[in-house]
Order: structure tokens, then C-alpha cells, then sequence
């Protein structure tokens, strides 16, 4: 049963995961038809961002990663504070609508990037992998953990100030997907109902998921930028009425601990009901806790 909300659930945020046309329209279609739910979430982005930025003068220039559509982030704000905005998204279709949003005139540009650089790499790995190999969960396991970070996709030179919105939560979610979805489809190897496939490769792919987030990390903590604002999903709770189904961990490293040339100006968290039950589904609902950090270099 819950290994079926799960999987409800992110087919209907990501239609098919290799797709990051689709991922973006689930996410824009899921946005409208709970719009008034997740108001308080994009409220609270925003209002951070408010707050992290009110200090900063006029002047610098921002890279926002993982841009999307702009739902929770005011480009407004952008305008007022930073002379250039560079938007990185993977999703095609984004480009328009957030060019859209930032006056005519005003120096912005849009990159289309998966940001981990990875994903598709890996994808192929694993798909190859599980196509000339016989049936050894072990070998698997230790495919799985062997897998490498490549250089980083994007240059953040020249960037005073980086955001990196929901991406630090969803890569290693888009990675888990195609992995199952793969591993399930060439082997027959199916996820529990808590969504985990058995050891020793629950513990590896949870392996890779956190290289990837430490990669993106990484990413940020050698951007060279002034300051960071990192927002990010940390768990998600699947509920029915006043009962949590399951609860499954997104955050499997520390931020604070990875970024070493930055420090904690400001934090704050929130709960996003994503789906709330009874409007998308009857039986149950989900919610993602939120948290997120305005960072300065050390």
C-alpha cells in the first residue's frame, strides 16, 4: 500500500523521470491545482530570501540553479538587488516562462544544464551494466558504489551570490527513480513498500544519493561566491488524517559540515504541503519539511 502512494506520488511530480521537459510541467500542473496550499511555502521561500538579502546593496550578480519557473523565487527581488541574474535549469521549457518574469531591459540570461552533470552518465552505466551482467546483487551493490562526480557541469565565476533551490533534495531523488525504474525492469529487483530495494543495494544506492548531494555541495562551496541561499527538502511524510503512513529522509549529508568556506548567517524551516490529502488523492496526503540557510564566506 504505501509502496503505491509512493509511487503515485512522484509519477505524478515526475511523469517520467529521464525527462526534465515533464518534471517541469508535473511540477507547474501540481502548482496550479494545489495552489492555494502551496502558498505558504512559496511565501516563505520568498520571505527568506527577503530577509537574507535586506542588507545587500545594489550591484552584484546572482546565479540561480535549478530556476525553474521562478514559483519561489521573486524576481522582483532579483531586479532590485543584483545588476545580472543567471538562471540554470534543466527543464526546456522553463526558459521562456522565467525570462518572462524580469523586465525588459534588465541583464539576465537562462542556461539549460542538469546541474549534477551526472545523471544521464550514470543512467547509461547502470543500464549497461545491468544488460551485460548476470544476476549478483553484490556486483551491483559495488557497481553502484563505485560510480564517480565528473567536473562540474557550470562555472559560477564571477557570481557574488548563488541560490540553489529544492535541487539539493530532488537530484538524488531523480537518480533513485531511473535506478529502480532500471533495476526493476532489467533484473525484477522491486522496492518494498517503504520504497527500498533489499541490501546490499539500499545501502549503496543511499550511497550514491549522497554523493550526489555532496557534489552539489561542492558545487557551492567553490563557487567563489559572497553568499549562498541553500533551501531544501530534508524529509518527506506521507499522512492520512492525523496519522504519518511513512517517513522517508532526503538530507543524507550535512550542509553546514560540506560548505567549510562558508558560515550560518540566517536559517529558518517550514512545512510544504505538497499534496494535501483530499485534494489530489482521498486516502492520504504528503508534505515535504523544509529548511533553509543564508550563508556568507568565511
Amino acid at each position: 500500500m504505501l509502496r503505491y502512494l509512493r509511487y503515485l506520488y512522484y509519477r505524478a511530480l515526475f511523469p517520467r523521470s529521464r525527462d526534465f521537459l515533464n518534471m517541469g510541467m508535473g511540477i507547474e500542473a501540481r502548482a496550479e491545482r494545489c495552489a492555494q496550499t502551496w502558498l505558504p511555502h512559496l511565501r516563505s521561500s520568498k520571505d527568506f530570501q527577503m530577509r537574507a538579502l535586506s542588507q545587500l546593496g545594489h550591484g552584484s550578480v546572482a546565479s540561480v540553479l535549478g530556476a525553474g519557473r521562478l514559483l519561489d523565487i521573486d524576481a522582483d527581488l532579483l531586479v532590485a538587488k543584483f545588476l545580472e541574474t543567471r538562471l540554470y535549469d534543466a527543464d526546456p521549457s522553463s526558459r521562456r516562462v522565467a525570462l518572462g518574469k524580469f523586465p525588459r531591459g534588465y541583464a539576465v540570461n537562462f542556461t539549460l544544464t542538469e546541474i549534477s552533470g551526472v545523471l544521464d552518465r550514470w543512467t547509461q552505466a547502470l543500464d549497461l551494466f545491468l544488460r551485460g551482467e548476470a544476476f549478483d546483487l553484490d556486483k551491483l551493490a559495488a557497481f553502484l558504489r563505485e560510480l564517480r562526480l565528473g567536473d562540474a557541469p557550470i562555472l559560477l565565476a564571477g557570481s557574488t551570490h548563488v541560490f540553489s533551490v529544492n535541487l539539493l533534495s530532488q537530484i538524488p531523488i531523480y537518480w533513485r527513480d531511473r535506478a529502480q525504474a532500471l533495476i526493476e525492469q532489467r533484473w525484477g529487483v522491486v522496492a518494498n513498500e517503504q520504497g527500498e530495494l533489499t541490501e546490499p543495494l539500499q545501502a549503496a544506492l543511499l550511497a550514491s544519493m549522497a554523493r550526489l548531494q555532496s557534489g552539489h555541495l561542492r558545487l557551492l562551496n567553490e563557487s567563489g561566491a559572497h553568499g549562498l541561499i541553500l533551501i531544501f527538502d530534508t524529509d518527506i511524510e506521507y499522512y492520512k488524517n492525523l496519522e504519518i503512513l511513512l517517513r522517508q529522509r532526503l538530507l543524507l549529508v550535512s550542509p553546514e559540515s560540506e560548505l567549510k568556506n562558508f558560515t550560518p548567517l540566517y536559517r529558518d524551516n517550514w512545512t510544504w504541503e505538497v499534496s494535501p490529502q483530499g485534494i489530489e488523492q482521498s486516502e492520504y496526503g504528503v508534505r515535504h519539511l523544509v529548511q533553509a540557510l543564508h550563508l556568507g564566506k568565511l
